[in-house]
């Protein structure tokens, strides 16, 4: 007597069929986790420059005495780029006071202090108020993609808000409705 064997397996083309239909959810997956990542660095970024301009603003007020904000590079205080490491401490710009603490340098990403008075520092008066240096920090991707752009706006009362998208073109502005611009 003979036995029959039911073998149920796979097709060559129901499995190429498979293997395409998972690299292209796969694809699909590498984008999103990518946009992902360009996001998070950038709120990083900006959350990095709200919790160092916080800090100044409280150390100004607690001390009664002007705080500063700036990027340090070799060791030479308000000198280099802000994506770079930043320090603060209790004094003026040019005061050589000790140094209160420090933020990371970013991995990637550039920051931009855009200022009336264009000085290399943030310095907060033992008011809270800034010494006239309302401005903006505004951090850019690598690839200056602008969707992915943030900006952090300091008043001259030393007032920060963060720039949001007004008009809903998925890029965020700064005032009046202008979109930022990575440089």
């Amino acid at each position: 007597m003979r036995q029959h064997c039911n073998l149920k397996g796979q097709t060559l083309f129901e499995l190429t069929i498979t293997l395409s239909i998972l690299s292209i959810l796969l694809g699909a997956s590498i984008s999103s986790v990518n946009t992902l990542i360009k996001r998070e660095r950038g709120k990083a970024a900006i959350n990095r420059m709200v919790m160092a301009t916080q800090e100044i603003r409280r150390l100004a007020l607690s001390h009664r005495s002007a705080a500063t904000l700036c990027p340090v590079t070799n060791g030479k205080a308000c000198e280099g780029k802000w994506e770079g490491q930043l320090i603060t401490f209790v004094g003026r710009s040019n005061s050589g006071a000790a140094i209160i603490s420090t933020y990371a340098p970013l991995e990637q990403g550039s920051i931009e202090w855009r200022s009336f008075r264009q000085d290399n520092f943030l310095e907060m008066q033992s008011n809270g108020l800034t010494l006239a240096q309302n401005g903006t920090f505004v951090y850019c991707p690598d690839d200056n993609d602008q969707h992915f752009a943030h900006a952090l706006i300091i008043n001259k009362s030393g007032r920060a808000r963060l720039a949001e998208d007004l008009d809903g073109d998925g890029i965020r502005d700064l005032r009046k409705g202008e979109p930022i611009e990575c440089r």
